[in-house]
């Protein structure tokens, strides 16, 4: 017969327990469970995630239209993810990590879905790619400059995106609309906030909330209380296009 495990002493593990819990300072207690309460809606959302995208006719707004290489693909590996944020240069909040290695290597969301990871070298149509066009890397001659660390995440075509902000820890999310940009006038003129981090936008896109809409408004609504600058104040220049991109996912 095997030897038998020492007897657990229930007793003495629950009262070293309680102690080490009151030894808890009140601050660290409210981060842990906050930890804790973001950890479960984490799981909840990629679930749901999951569930919607299983059907490819409701894994984007777009996918009825939207061209075979904006589908919903396979996970990434944690090593595309890491070899991706080496080439942008910062990482990724923990849940765009997660959606890439649990939920798929894009095409799901809002609009045409996430751009997919590269799974070689970069390439138009893939998340590094599209950071690198926007920020003026394809075309350094370019005076464009790109607000650092703000990824384009979901195109919605015609130059549109939903971007992550990955200079804050929240990760807010942006709308950036070319149709309200002004030539001369700051780069601010086109963006406005979508939500409040890319948890908040998601859960907003499975409740069916148009939060695109009320971006807009704002956006419009800026336009006409401030006026134009001078074109001769420093300002930014519109980006370049991409030649037959107009229209496209993402382009």
């Amino acid at each position: 017969m095997l030897p038998r495990a020492p007897a657990r002493n229930s007793a003495a593990a629950d009262r070293a327990a309680i102690t080490a819990f009151r030894d808890i300072k009140p601050s660290q207690a409210a981060r842990l469970l906050s930890f804790g309460v973001r950890a479960i809606t984490m799981d909840l959302l990629i679930q749901q995630l999951k569930r919607r995208t299983a059907d490819p006719l409701r894994a984007s707004d777009n996918a009825v239209y939207g061209p075979p290489d904006f589908r919903v693909r396979p996970p990434a590996s944690s090593g595309q993810v890491r070899s991706a944020e080496q080439l942008l240069g910062f990482d990724f909040p923990p849940l765009l990590k997660v959606l890439y290695t649990e939920v798929g290597n894009g095409g799901y969301g809002p609009g045409y879905g996430v751009f997919k990871l590269p799974t070689a070298e970069p390439e138009i149509g893939d998340l590094v790619e599209q950071y690198w066009y926007m920020s003026g890397k394809d075309n350094p001659a370019t005076d464009w400059r790109w607000p650092a660390k703000l990824l384009p995440l979901f195109s919605h075509g015609c130059g549109i995106y939903e971007c992550l902000d990955c200079a804050q820890e929240t990760g807010r999310m942006i709308l950036y609309d070319p149709d309200y940009y002004t030539e001369g006038a700051p780069i601010e003129e086109s963006l406005a906030q979508l939500a409040p981090s890319l948890e908040a936008r998601l859960n907003a896109w499975l409740a069916g909330e148009d939060l695109i809409k009320a971006a807009k408004q704002m956006l419009a609504k800026r336009q006409r209380a401030e006026p134009t600058a001078a074109p001769d104040q420093g300002r930014l220049p519109v980006p370049p296009r991409r030649d037959g991109q107009t229209g496209s996912p993402g382009g």
